[in-house]
């Protein structure tokens, strides 16, 4: 395992992901991103390095989990050195396809949903919210918007997705996910590590600083706030 990594981050960050068949497990060991697959029984059905992995200017360490679409299992490795979106057949291990990411240092698990009429990918980070098709990776749409670290997960509701970070900058984004790239509105609030929920038209949120938000999802109308830690 590398040498360094954030206080508040460890080797077993990436959450187990699961088909019911077999247990999907992402690790960030000897300056690469690896996939375990796994039966129930605990026995390796197969493993695979994903992509390089080795942060230099912010060594913190990994935190993307493993999701599962269709017959893939996907996985984000992002850093400055160069990243990707790579998606593996979940029963061989075969690279299915693999998108480029820009080079920065990112930590969020990527997000699928039936967003606007189809299935979209959703990532923040890098100073973009983006939506990619997660049948073949290719991009659907691009947004400027957030900053170039982001931890939380996407969340969305209706044809509205919610983004939110980071580091080095504060912003929450709310974008039409219906390829026109309409950004709904914009705030200075942060949620860094934690992810947001959306629900009933409302988008709620704890900021890094202890106050809970609730925004009107459409408008970003500011409904109430309340502080439940910190000074």
């Amino acid at each position: 395992f590398p040498e360094k990594n954030h206080a508040k981050n460890t080797e077993a960050t990436p959450t187990v992901a699961s088909d019911g068949e077999r247990l999907f497990v992402t690790f960030y060991h000897h300056d690469q991103v690896e996939l375990i697959t796994l039966d129930f029984n605990g026995q390796v059905v197969w493993r695979k390095k994903v992509a390089d992995f080795h942060p230099k200017m912010y060594q913190y360490g990994y935190a993307p989990s493993p999701v599962i679409y269709g017959k893939s299992v996907i996985v984000a490795s992002e850093y400055e050195g160069g990243g990707f979106i790579t998606a593996l057949d979940r029963v061989s291990g075969k690279k299915l396809w693999q998108s480029k990411r820009l080079p920065s240092t990112s930590f969020s698990t990527p997000a699928i949903g039936h967003v606007a009429g189809q299935d979209q990918l959703l990532m923040s980070g890098q100073q973009f919210v983006t939506s990619y098709n997660p049948a073949n990776g290719k991009p659907n749409w691009v947004v400027p918007g957030t900053t170039h670290a982001t931890c939380g997960t996407m969340v969305w509701e209706g044809d509205i997705v919610f983004a939110s970070g980071g580091f080095p900058k504060p912003e929450t984004i709310a974008i039409r996910a219906d390829r026109s790239k309409k950004v709904l509105w914009t705030n200075n609030q942060k949620c860094y590590e934690q992810s947001m929920i959306a629900h009933d038209g409302h988008l709620y949120a704890l900021n890094d600083s202890g106050v809970m938000f609730c925004w009107h999802g459409e408008s970003g109308e500011e409904k109430w706030k309340r502080r439940l830690s910190g000074p």
